[in-house]
């Protein structure tokens, strides 16, 4: 590994620990408001690769009943391999779905106030586009606009059905892009870390708000 992919490696740790950091953070808010088990978006922590399960920020493999951000035994290394197109394009449209996401979360906050589980989700976006920031960084793939978002529903029943509809179109989006990025260790990992937060913890929170 040159000097090069090990400076990389640490940069892209350091991302996703803060991800990380950032769900238990929320766990800690997230179980002093709300009842034991039900869905507000919080998250838990695991020693495993991703996967989890249950509304929440986080990640990692099948997490606890109330959201989970699951904690990596390991990081996977970043290879020698240099960018591409299809690299690009992958972080690119990673990059316009999570800034959409945040920004539709943040006009449903504009417009209903700091209602849940949407607070709890927006610290979660807000640490993904952080993470895809850093990667576009460290390949050197120019960072586009970010993304408006859609406008808030008068209602929080019919704001968690559009949570319900931006979350299954953010897991559609990585089950596409996760075939793009096999050559590169850090963005396979972080990609699946995020379509896992999205799949196993955001989208059971709206479902059940």
């Amino acid at each position: 590994m040159t000097k090069t992919d090990t400076m990389r490696l640490t940069r892209t740790r350091r991302s996703i620990a803060a991800v990380l950091l950032g769900a238990v953070a929320l766990l800690g808010a997230a179980c002093g408001s709300s009842p034991s088990g039900s869905p507000n978006g919080g998250s838990n922590s695991a020693t495993t690769a991703p996967g989890g399960n249950n509304p929440g920020n986080g990640s990692g493999p099948k997490a606890t009943t109330g959201g989970g951000s699951s904690s990596t035994s390991s990081t996977p290394s970043s290879t020698s391999v240099a960018p591409t197109s299809t690299l690009a394009d992958a972080l690119t449209t990673a990059y316009k779905t999570e800034t959409g996401a945040l920004a539709t979360y943040q006009n449903v906050i504009s417009t209903l106030g700091s209602v849940k589980p949407f607070a709890n989700v927006v610290s979660s976006e807000q640490q993904h586009v952080a993470t895809l920031t850093n990667l576009m960084a460290e390949y050197g793939v120019s960072l586009p606009q970010a993304a408006a978002g859609q406008s808030s529903p008068s209602t929080l029943s019919l704001a968690c059905d559009l949570g319900v509809s931006t979350e299954q179109h953010v897991i559609a989006m990585y089950d596409a892009a996760m075939e793009k990025v096999t050559d590169y260790a850090d963005v396979s990992h972080a990609f699946a870390t995020m379509r896992s937060t999205s799949a196993e913890n955001h989208l059971p929170a709206f479902q059940h708000c």
